[in-house]
């Protein structure tokens, strides 16, 4: 019994070590009280900038396909200043929040935190665009189907 507390325990205390705490404070996003990024949001579209205001790429949580159809599931879209899409499930969500921008950076931050290590830089975007990662938006394989004769 006092290893199993033990266990449970530590497992929570690294959980608990390795949290960042990530704000929305006056549409800048900050990473444990150091701001990384600037967000804005029209609609429910963010447009995610550098510290100087430069917009970098929008990023979006959606669960609808092109059809037009509602999935069980929903992902971050984000799309970069060249066109590319990238998709990013939502495996952690952060906290409750009413905030829809907090919610974008949250997931953002903890989906995605190669980006977020220090401030946001173009070069950092710009490479992480660099390809298309589309994968809940289109079928992996379409199923066959015979025509009627």
């Amino acid at each position: 019994m006092k290893s199993r507390l033990l266990l449970f325990a530590t497992i929570f205390l690294s959980i608990a070590v390795y949290a960042q705490d990530v704000k929305v404070k006056k549409g800048y996003i900050t990473v444990d009280g150091k701001s990384v990024a600037k967000i804005e949001r029209k609609d429910n579209v963010c447009t995610i900038s550098d510290l100087n205001a430069k917009p970098l790429f929008t990023a979006m949580i959606t669960n609808q396909t092109p059809l037009n159809n509602q999935s069980s599931k929903k992902w971050l879209q984000l799309v970069g200043n060249n066109g590319n899409v990238k998709e990013i499930a939502l495996d952690k969500a952060g906290e409750f929040t009413f905030s829809y921008k907090q919610h974008v950076a949250e997931c953002l931050v903890l989906n995605n935190p190669s980006l977020f290590l220090a401030a946001i830089s173009e070069p950092a975007v710009n490479s992480f665009f660099k390809t298309k990662t589309v994968v809940f938006l289109l079928p992996k394989t379409l199923p066959k189907t015979r025509c009627c004769k």
